[in-house]
């Protein structure tokens, strides 16, 4: 029964308890069994592990300690806005060698270069950078192997600062399971922006970890770690599960260079990165289990509702006054499914409708405070900006509009949750929301969503939002004041360069100008496509749920009628078979209600680490 091929793998236990569902499903269901099967047999991309950090924590070093040499930009640096992701080699769909990076552009071109370069491009005033005519690079990759095979290491953008836009377009568009490791400093307990920040990204990744830093330069570190762990535990019941562990990058990257093995080891057990480690492993594989569980409840969402049926079967065959009003009121329920039948999809289609004018609404308020906030930013710049600083702009603009795209969805999804789940209480259908977007308990999976500016070429569009009137005369009665002891010679100096400086601020101004169309442009294709799907994915399941509660209220009801028609004896037999078979759906059933609370809830244990031993012999294999 187990899945063949790159399936996700199921352990033992799960395996019998599908088993034991497959036995006991319906005819009429077995199609929508064989589909949850089916949704094992392709596992998704690799693991990400998405690092994000306070200033001056050390996130850039702890990625490198992660990865085990010096690829990450470390230091007083000012980056350029770019995701670095480090996959393992050979990875698809990057696919690239160890060692060697791509670096890719907004307007598609790509440089491929060593990875060792990687600064050369993605800090301020590398030399590639500087000496590139073009826009700031939009994301890198590199092959690297990592204390964490088959993981893929994202470090966000920024000098240290924690952007809950950055994280958050990241865990979007990891492949599998994300774990978001936030790095704070062991100075002093997680800031208010910090924990912010993890409100806002809580609900999207798989997990949490937090990292204190710096344990090395810092005493008295352990009351800190004491006292985040009881902030985060009284901020939310959601960081219950949160580790907070100390470590030390910097131990474990001189570790990593000492020749004699017991003063590497020495360092590198005082880092606390092994503990840190076997966090992320364990939150990894806890992860990994949600696709089982998923598929566990959706199989046993079919029995529950088999369960039903019989047991509406078995009240049919009471044929005293309880059993006859029992048979009324099936016959009503039944006629009023009849009647529904006949209206509720000119019901949903104007409910459909409506959202899209609330939501195309909704994306022109967001689209209008993007740029608003823009001006504002711009405009603050009096004497103009570097071309240096344009060009973050540029980079700044792509992530927030990504970001605003990903709010957007939330909206529309939760939109059409409301609808889907407004129809089928009407008929008292259950919780179509469970079936469409994920069970209880088990995060849904919001991957692969794409980003919202794919950009093809640079055509200019009509700009409509950003006023450039404060580009002009009126700045050198604001600046004149500063320029009257700078001298001839420093004031065309000062000329040339505001000039150059006013170039680059209506060139921003522009670009934001052009982002809002794009913006608005993606997020309506998005929600026609949502709505066309969404609507046709609801009106499947809900036909199909109204024609299986139709047939199950009429068998009810002929079973009624034929229990008057029966013997005693015939009754009785009937009984018993209806009886053996509700045990055995409600034995089933509870079996599989542990099985999910066992792939949620159960420490991973020991075959994580042997799993990753595994994976790190084989890995030592190739190396050597």
């Amino acid at each position: 029964m187990a899945p063949a091929g790159d399936a996700v793998a199921l352990e033992g236990r799960t395996v019998g308890v599908l088993d034991g569902a497959r036995a006991l499903v319906d005819a009429d269901d077995r199609a929508a069994y064989n589909a949850a099967i089916e949704s094992l047999r392709t596992r998704p991309g690799a693991h990400a592990v998405v690092v994000v950090g306070e200033v001056g924590a050390g996130k850039s070093s702890l990625v490198n300690a992660l990865l085990g040499a010096d690829l990450s930009p470390v230091g007083a640096v000012e980056t350029t806005g770019t995701y670095l992701r480090f996959v393992p080699p050979g990875t698809p769909p990057d696919e690239l060698a160890a060692g060697r990076a791509r670096v890719d552009f907004p307007d598609g071109r790509r440089v491929d270069i060593g990875a060792e370069r990687l600064g050369d491009w993605v800090v301020i005033g590398g030399a590639a950078l500087e000496a590139d005519e073009g826009e700031f690079p939009s994301g890198a990759a590199a092959g690297a192997d990592s204390a964490l095979p088959g993981v893929v290491i994202v470090d966000t953008p920024g000098s240290g600062g924690v952007d809950p836009a950055h994280a958050r377009v990241a865990i979007a568009s990891a492949e599998r399971a994300s774990v978001l490791l936030l790095v704070t400093d062991a100075g002093g307990r997680i800031t208010e922006p910090a924990l912010a920040f993890l409100d806002a990204c809580a609900e999207h990744a798989d997990a949490i970890v937090v990292a204190v830093n710096q344990i090395d330069k810092l005493p008295g570190w352990e009351i800190v770690l004491e006292e985040n762990t009881r902030l985060l535990h009284e901020r939310d019941p959601r960081y219950a599960s949160v580790a907070v562990l100390g470590v030390s990058a910097q131990l474990a990257n001189q570790a990593r260079l000492r020749e004699r093995p017991e003063s590497r080891e020495r360092l590198y057990a005082a880092s606390g990165m092994e503990a840190l480690l076997e966090a992320l492993r364990e939150r990894l594989a806890r992860a990994d289990r949600i696709p089982a569980a998923r598929a566990v409840r959706q199989v046993h969402r079919l029995l529950a509702r088999e369960l039903a049926e019989a047991q509406g079967r078995l009240a049919a065959l009471d044929v005293d006054d309880d059993g006859a009003a029992r048979l009324e009121a099936d016959r009503r329920r039944l006629e009023l499914l009849q009647e529904k039948d006949a209206k509720w999809r000119r019901w949903l289609n104007r409910q459909f409708a409506m959202m899209g004018d609330q939501v195309t609404d909704l994306v022109r308020t967001r689209t209008d405070e993007y740029a608003a906030s823009w001006h504002e930013r711009i405009t603050k710049h009096l004497v103009g900006i570097s071309k240096t600083k344009y060009k973050q702009m540029q980079a700044e603009m792509e992530v927030e509009a990504n970001y605003l795209y990903l709010q957007i969805d939330d909206q529309i999804r939760a939109r059409v949750t409301a609808i889907a789940e407004e129809l089928f209480a009407s008929v008292d259908l259950g919780d179509f929301s469970e079936a469409i977007f994920g069970e209880e308990g088990i995060p849904a999976d919001a991957r692969g969503l794409p980003p919202i500016v794919r950009r093809e070429g640079k055509a200019d569009l009509d700009p409509g939002l950003l006023s450039a009137s404060f580009m002009g005369g009126t700045m050198i009665s604001v600046v004149a004041p500063f320029l009257a002891p700078v001298g001839i010679a420093g004031m065309l100096a000062v000329n040339l360069l505001s000039r150059g400086g006013l170039k680059n601020k209506r060139d921003a101004t522009a670009h934001a100008e052009r982002m809002v169309p794009r913006i608005r442009e993606t997020a309506g294709a998005r929600l026609n496509r949502v709505l066309w799907e969404y609507r046709d994915e609801i009106e499947d399941v809900f036909a199909k749920e109204l024609a299986r509660v139709g047939k199950a209220l009429a068998a009810e009801v002929a079973a009624a009628a034929k229990a008057r028609q029966l013997s005693a004896e015939q009754l009785e037999t009937e009984r018993a078979e209806l009886g053996t078979r509700i045990a055995a759906l409600e034995a089933q059933l509870e079996r599989g209600s542990r099985e999910v609370r066992r792939l949620i809830w159960e420490p991973v244990g020991t075959s994580v680490r042997a799993a990753a031993s595994d994976e790190a012999r084989k890995q030592d294999s190739r190396t050597n």
